[in-house]
């Protein structure tokens, strides 16, 4: 019987204290781990960003399957890490990994995984660099005016967008991110990644992001 260290993530309190997110991948793993004969002998739950390096349980987790030799499991590979360098340490400590939406995934898959995630970030950096020196070259300055409360559908929108001074590439980003279901702070980490910063200068915070987010809304 194949022993398994399951590990859930979500990267807010709220998500946390509600559960909501959790239950559905202890769900999804439980199911996977029961259809092929194994035995959960350790849950680790961690409410973090996964861009963050300060995560206890991942690192309990990781050397628990180590010194257990057990499959580090999760539902989601996302849930493991969006950073290549401590996707690196995981791949490298854990005694194996396997991911529920990607059952033929291992530390090989894993590692190859983490390398395309970053090469993806690294590309949607330098489109954004490239698009924001582009619009500074045409006289672009940064500004923010809000279009009129009661307007409403596209022909608002069009006008905001115009207006907003953030440029078009950084708002369809978050657009983006907003259907992958990242949370806020999530956005905010991969906006400040890129080196995009708000109309002030200064990194993204999550409220930032939430007060632009509910401005694309309208």
């Amino acid at each position: 019987m194949n022993k398994y260290i399951a590990y859930l993530r979500v990267s807010t309190k709220r998500q946390g204290q509600s559960g909501l997110g959790l239950e559905a991948q202890r769900e999804s793993i439980r199911t996977y781990v029961e259809r092929n004969g194994g035995e959960i002998i350790a849950e680790f739950v961690e409410v973090k960003s996964g861009t963050s390096r300060k995560r206890k349980e991942i690192k309990a987790a990781v050397e628990l399957s180590c010194k257990e030799k057990a499959v580090l499991i999760v539902a989601k590979l996302d849930r493991l890490a969006r950073d290549t360098e401590y996707a690196h340490y995981i791949k490298n400590t854990a005694y194996e990994i396997c991911a529920v939406d990607l059952p033929s995934m291992n530390k090989m898959v894993f590692g190859m995984f983490a390398l395309m995630a970053e090469y993806e970030r690294d590309l949607i950096s330098d489109r954004t660099k490239q698009a924001l020196q582009a619009k500074k070259a045409r006289g672009w300055k940064p500004g923010h005016t809000r279009f009129n409360v009661g307007a409403t559908g596209a022909g608002a929108q069009s006008r905001w967008e115009d207006k907003i001074g953030y440029d078009p590439s950084t708002i369809e980003l978050l657009r983006g991110y907003a259907k992958d279901n990242l949370s806020l702070r999530e956005m905010a980490s991969r906006l400040n990644a890129a080196q995009v910063k708000t109309l002030s200068g200064t990194e993204f915070k999550a409220m930032t992001v939430k007060r632009i987010l509910c401005e694309i809304k309208q």
